[in-house]
Formats: C-alpha cells, sequence, structure tokens
C-alpha cells in the first residue's frame, strides 16, 4: 500500500529555494521511500515529540508524521540539520 505524501508550506519553501538538484532528487527518492514504506529502518522517531519521525538527507534533515488510518505521511520541516527539531 502506497502512503500519500503531503508536504507543509515551510518544507516546500526551503526545498524550492535553498536545496540544489541534487539534493532534491535525493529528497524526492527519500519521499518516494516513505510513501512506500513509512516505517522503515531509515527513520527514527523523535525524541519529546510523540509521533514525529526524523530521517537525513545529505545535510538535510527531514521531520515527519504518519496518519496510517488515513495512509499519508505529512512532512513538517526540511532544513539543514543542526539543530531544529525543537523549532517546528
Amino acid at each position: 500500500m502506497n502512503y500519500e505524501v503531503r508536504v507543509a508550506h515551510q518544507a516546500a519553501a526551503y526545498y524550492y529555494r535553498l536545496l540544489d538538484r541534487r539534493s532534491q532528487r535525493a529528497v524526492v527518492r527519500k519521499l518516494s521511500q516513505a510513501a512506500q514504506d513509512p516505517r522503515g529502518s531509515w527513520m527514527k522517531p523523535v525524541q519529546n515529540a510523540e509521533g514525529r519521525f526524523t530521517t537525513l538527507v545529505g545535510s538535510w534533515r527531514l521531520v515527519f508524521t504518519i496518519d496510517h488510518p488515513a495512509a499519508r505521511v505529512n512532512v513538517s520541516v526540511l532544513r539543514p540539520r543542526v539543530g531544529l527539531i525543537n523549532s517546528a
């Protein structure tokens, strides 16, 4: 079962404005992977943030939630990987 991937406005803005083409392709591959297997070994839970998960794509961090009943992955944060989880 494939999940739908929804990207928050802020994450989309980072994607279009700050990522180079190579990083954009890597993010798309990771989101495709998330759509096919949202509970894969490539992600880890965010500490002190129930229900949120994170993964790295190069020097970028994706933070997302998984809505199993709706079959949806909601990407809330896409930023450089230094200390960003608490800002979302």
